[in-house]
């Protein structure tokens, strides 16, 4: 069995992927962009990681006391969701009916915490 052209292709990716997660924080580069790379990354299964504790809110960007992943998003304890999945429906949700995602600017605030988390996901630990 010859794997070593796969476990190549794996080493470059991870050296390369530092970097890129280093430009997806650089605020100077357009945040849709930078939100672009982002979500081709994750969905390619190029970035792939987990916060094993979170709640979809990173840096406290939206109101947590107005929004509940499980009342709003029907995720269940334990259950895991990509960050580009919940802007999906956030999008669908919130963002479109002017509710606690949208105040000041809390859409852009929330997609730059991503960002600079460097997650791809969370798995729901309330």
């Amino acid at each position: 069995m010859n794997i070593e052209p796969l476990l190549a292709a794996a080493a470059a990716l991870q050296s390369q992927l530092p970097p890129i997660l280093e430009q997806l924080k650089d605020t100077s580069i357009p945040l849709d962009e930078r939100w672009d790379a982002y979500t081709q990354l994750v969905e390619a299964n190029i970035l792939v990681s987990d916060q094993s504790y979170g709640d979809g809110n990173p840096g406290g960007a939206f109101d947590s006391n107005r929004v509940s992943l499980y009342d709003d998003f029907n995720i269940d304890r334990g259950q895991s969701m990509t960050f580009p999945a919940m802007w999906e429906a956030m999008n669908e949700e919130f963002f479109e009916g002017g509710d606690a995602y949208d105040a000041e600017g809390a859409k852009d605030k929330w997609r730059e915490a991503v960002l600079a988390s460097g997650y791809s996901s969370f798995t729901y630990d309330w």
